[in-house]
């Protein structure tokens, strides 16, 4: 699309775009380019094509469907929902004054597809990022920088906006794998994952892995390839990731990732959940982040969970934020939960020293 030069030429387009967010945002759809609309063309067509629900996240109570469970995931989806409208914002800022379509990726693209963007992060993530296929395609500003990235096509476009296309999360999640340490992407694929299941994806792990088996060699696909061995479905947050690593490099047995705790149910009749759990010696670990604590809400139904639990045979272990801050404090974590493996019968080789990231992900699972 060419915008004319003039100002309300350029009005025009801003209203444009802020009608058809809008329009994201109420109906929670998106669409997605075709082959022959690549974002970042000098002039893009419309494209015509279905449209993709990734915006059905946003509700909190998507979080975990079925379950009562879901205040603390909603927490975080608000939040999520926050980051997104910012950014989507300073996205349509970009675009006012341009003549091409702009193909978002990186921790933009996370950030518009609510998505946690790594804690640690070698990209300055107070500015935009977009991608073009080649270097001549590439639009840098004072908001943003332009990366190539030549594995894109059509089908791997979002459309937000008549101006604005995000990159979808595979790719995306390829994209970041240079960008951050082993166990950050780690964590980042936990999370994709996750918001891949709730858009009603099909297999995001399969997905992943045919785009590796498909794709062109590319900074960062090794990392890919380790990052998938180490992991899971169903986790609901980074912390719960850190947690399951801190674990498992210290000998633990891999727990389940939010297990529903068979004929367990809260008042409302919904079914009870556990962060990490190893249902055969009945031992569940809980997160608790501080909304845990500050949100009377999110406390009682803790409480009640709990000791729901504890009445029926389970040991709830509940770790804060300060038993991972260092590797002291993660192996005595670890080592208080081998103890309560080992009391419950299961068999557990506990390392005192944790071994590697990387030497993990080339075990067999």
């Amino acid at each position: 699309m060419q915008s004319s030069g003039d100002d309300s030429g350029r009005k025009t387009r801003t209203n444009t775009d802020v009608t058809a967010v809008n329009h994201v945002n109420r109906m929670g759809h998106t669409n997605r380019t075709n082959p022959a609309n690549q974002a970042e063309l000098a002039n893009p067509t419309n494209p015509a094509t279905p449209t993709n629900p990734i915006t059905r996240a946003f509700n909190p109570q998507h979080s975990r469907t079925g379950t009562d469970d879901s205040h603390a995931a909603g927490a975080m989806s608000e939040t999520l929902a926050m980051k997104r409208q910012n950014t989507l914002q300073r996205c349509i800022e970009e675009t006012k004054n341009g003549k091409r379509k702009i193909l978002f990726g990186l921790t933009t693209a996370l950030e518009l597809q609510m998505v946690p963007v790594p804690e640690q992060c070698r990209l300055d993530t107070d500015r935009l990022h977009s991608v073009a296929s080649t270097r001549g395609r590439r639009m840098n500003s004072k908001a943003k920088i332009s990366h190539i990235w030549a594995e894109f096509d059509g089908a791997s476009q979002i459309r937000l906006s008549p101006s604005i296309y995000v990159l979808d999360l595979v790719h995306t999640w390829a994209q970041m794998a240079r960008f951050v340490d082993l166990e950050q992407f780690i964590v980042l694929t936990d999370a994709v994952i996750f918001r891949m299941m709730v858009d009603g994806g099909r297999d995001p792990l399969q997905r992943m892995r045919e785009f590796l088996e498909q794709s062109s060699p590319f900074a960062g696909k090794l990392f890919c390839r380790m990052a998938l061995r180490m992991a899971r479905e169903n986790v609901y947050s980074p912390q719960e990731t850190i947690c399951r690593l801190a674990l498992v490099c210290h000998g633990i047995p891999c727990p389940e990732t939010n297990y529903v705790v068979p004929g367990m149910t809260f008042r409302s009749g919904a079914a009870m959940t556990v962060d990490m759990a190893w249902p055969e010696a009945h031992v569940a670990v809980e997160y608790d982040g501080d909304h845990h604590r500050t949100d009377k809400r999110q406390w009682r139904r803790d409480q009640e969970k709990r000791e729901r639990l504890r009445l029926h045979g389970w040991i709830v272990f509940v770790v804060t934020a300060d038993a991972l801050k260092d590797a002291e404090s993660r192996a005595y974590f670890a080592f208080q939960v081998a103890r309560l493996l080992i009391s419950q019968g299961a068999r557990v080789d506990f390392l005192i020293e944790a071994r590697p990231l990387s030497k993990m992900c080339r075990l067999p699972r």
